[in-house]
């Protein structure tokens, strides 16, 4: 007999997820330097507010917050939205930037691959369903002001990102870590 392995479901996530996601997120904020420990509170306000707060200003247009589960776990996390960051203040509203702003994946390395590859998958769906092409991933204006002492930028050690993110088309753009990936025909 055949050992059933459990399917891994994407679904979005909103307000009244904050303490599970802040319970997952909060091994990996303390396991790296210049973060603070994300609690239920925290994860409301800088990640499921309409306006999450940013080091620098930011026209928030449309978030999506999408958990990958396995077996009724979080085994991954991803923040997406899409607007105008800090580069692209003077941008009219109608050319808006897809942000991956957090990736969060699974500790189990057999996971990471396709936790990581169905949520980056689902939020380009949701970029390409709200007729955003360009996407920038870990960009310094669009991070957690608890993470990486709010530069929102990709840590070193995180080389599973790294490989994911080029994996799937990302492109690595500037020296601290930005990526840049774009989506389909522009039209």
């Amino acid at each position: 007999m055949m050992p059933v392995t459990p399917d891994i479901i994407i679904r979005p996530l909103g307000r009244d997820d904050a303490e599970i996601v802040a319970e997952f997120l909060n091994p990996t904020f303390t396991s790296i330097a210049y973060n603070l420990p994300m609690n239920e509170a925290l994860a409301r306000e800088f990640i499921f507010e309409p306006g999450p707060l940013t080091l620098f200003p930011v026209r928030w247009q449309r978030h999506m917050h999408l958990g990958a589960w396995r077996a009724r776990q979080l085994v991954g996390f991803l923040d997406a939205a899409t607007g105008l960051d800090s580069d692209r203040q003077t941008s009219p509203d109608y050319e808006p930037v897809g942000l991956l702003r957090f990736l969060a994946l699974p500790e189990r390395a057999d996971l990471i691959e396709p936790v990581g590859i169905a949520l980056i998958q689902a939020a380009e769906r949701f970029w390409l369903d709200v007729g955003t092409r360009h996407i920038q991933a870990f960009h310094l204006s669009t991070g957690y002001p608890t993470f990486q002492a709010g530069a929102g930028v990709l840590p070193n050690e995180w080389v599973a990102h790294f490989r994911l993110l080029t994996m799937t088309g990302y492109v690595l753009r500037q020296r601290y870590q930005r990526f840049v990936r774009q989506l389909g025909q522009m039209i």
